[in-house]
């Protein structure tokens, strides 16, 4: 009896002394760790490690890892600045791990194994890995998967049919087509990438409700498709490669969100003002020349930014929007009584500049998966799964 409570207060004395010299952070179900290697008390000791859900460790070494699957209740993992080519296979053992964060880490070479995650959930990848693994298609509960830091990845062949967010961010990317032809998919982010067009089989993601489309191709195309995605949410279109909206908006009922910034249109189709839910609508850096004649049927209408386009005048219906709060149109851009009356009421009125084509190749682009870590935020409490 005695040699129990000692070791409880023995345990308890370390797990102080740990948390003091700020090398581990517990609270609850969760645990954080900031050191290369995990204290022998928390593997060693069950009443620790069998009741940890959510692990973070940071820069852990390899030698920790082969032991993680001591947290056998585990659900969530965070592992940042892995500086290992390969995981150990006893993380594959973590049968209730529900969502798994690979954050920074030189890991090239993602086992097939990781199909025996078959509870998991959700599954960030920023690594240097070259090729999807095929197992990842077998992984029948995963709902999220992001793929937005793994700027070395060259192949994607097949994905699950369950995932409903998939975000993709690569220059060397090749998307076979097909691999968009999700039926559960809600959350579509294709940004970075070489893909010429958008597919018309998107038409088959009837379940999309955000669409975010980043398009440096030139004369990037968008799939007249789009216009059948009913339960259509927000809509953002950016690159200088989107010339022009070649779909209609007369099914997207249920859009309240619209942005288009960066890009080269210059016309709207005006089915676009058949948005009756539609409350915010951005368009900037966009040579825009003028908004849709019917622009004032936006009845649900709040904000309308036109911060750096070509508009040179506001059509007289924009008064009629009566629930807009926030305008904001170039300097040179009178406004008419009606509106001013509006803005000693509740409309805010900005001020912004004009669209300038020069302005456009300003930022300079992330040429290298170390340029973008090196920019990268390595803060020790960073550990939400987003």
């Amino acid at each position: 009896m005695f040699s129990k409570i000692f070791n409880h207060i023995n345990t308890f004395i370390q797990l102080r002394l740990l948390v003091l010299f700020k090398q581990i952070k517990i609270k609850g179900e969760s645990l954080y760790i900031y050191k290369k290697s995990i204290p022998k008390i928390l593997i060693e000791n069950p009443l620790i490690s069998e009741n940890i859900k959510e692990l973070g460790l940071y820069e852990p070494n390899y030698q920790s890892l082969e032991k993680i699957d001591n947290f056998r209740n585990l659900e969530e993992l965070c592992i940042r600045f892995f500086q290992y080519e390969n995981l150990p296979d006893v993380l594959w053992n973590l049968k209730k791990l529900k969502k798994l964060k690979l954050d920074q880490c030189q890991i090239s070479n993602l086992s097939e194994n990781i199909k025996e995650l078959n509870n998991l959930e959700y599954l960030n990848l920023s690594c240097k890995i070259e090729k999807l693994p095929l197992g990842i298609s077998k992984l029948k509960k995963l709902k999220y998967l992001n793929l937005k830091r793994s700027y070395l990845l060259e192949k994607i062949d097949k994905l699950p049919d369950s995932l409903e967010v998939l975000i993709l961010s690569n220059e060397n990317l090749d998307i076979n087509e097909e691999i968009l032809c999700l039926a559960n998919l809600k959350r579509l982010e294709i940004t970075d990438t070489p893909i010429k067009r958008i597919p018309d089989n998107i038409e088959n993601c009837k379940k999309l409700y955000h669409l975010r489309i980043y398009a440096h191709v030139d004369n990037f195309q968008l799939s007249k498709q789009i216009g059948t995605l009913s339960k259509l949410d927000c809509l953002e279109l950016s690159g200088k490669g989107i010339k022009e909206i070649n779909f209609e908006f007369t099914n997207l009922k249920n859009l309240k969100e619209i942005s288009f910034y960066d890009t080269s249109i210059v016309s709207l189709p005006d089915s676009i003002c058949e948005c009756s839910k539609l409350k915010t609508l951005l368009i900037n850096d966009t040579p825009l020349e003028e908004l849709p004649i019917n622009i004032g049927k936006l009845n649900a209408l709040s904000v309308l930014n036109l911060d750096y386009t070509n508009i040179k005048k506001l059509r007289r219906s924009v008064s009629s929007l009566k629930k807009l709060e926030y305008l904001t149109i170039p300097e040179s851009v009178k406004i008419s009584s009606t509106l001013q009356e509006m803005e000693e009421n509740n409309l805010n009125i900005s001020y912004g500049d004009s669209f300038d084509e020069g302005s456009l190749d300003e930022e300079s682009s992330i040429e290298s998966f170390a340029d973008e870590f090196g920019q990268i935020n390595r803060a020790k409490d960073i550990w939400l799964f987003e």
